[in-house]
């Protein structure tokens, strides 16, 4: 799988975050400082037999979450401040 985004590398100080907003709910698609690589939770879910794509959010793949018609963006976050990724807060 091919990046479907083209991102500058930022400081050591700072990182990437994904996100999907669908109405009222906002999912994390974690956090992340390359585009060709999985996020910073690494891969978690397989889609069907075939290996997980190496490209952050990459554990959507298989979850039956319909991205056409929401909102995605892409924030640029302190690499060292607490986030709440997949449900739990992280620091």
């Amino acid at each position: 799988m091919t990046p479907g985004l083209t991102l500058p590398l930022l400081s050591d100080d700072w990182t990437y975050e994904g996100w999907v907003i669908d109405g009222d709910t906002t999912y994390s698609t974690g956090r992340f400082d390359l585009v060709d690589a999985p996020d910073a939770e690494g891969a978690v879910l397989q889609a069907g037999d075939e290996p997980v794509p190496e490209v952050p959010g990459q554990d959507f793949v298989g979850l039956g979450l319909a991205l056409r018609g929401v909102e995605r963006l892409v924030t640029v976050d302190s690499a060292g401040a607490c986030y709440c990724g997949r449900g739990s807060w992280r620091c």
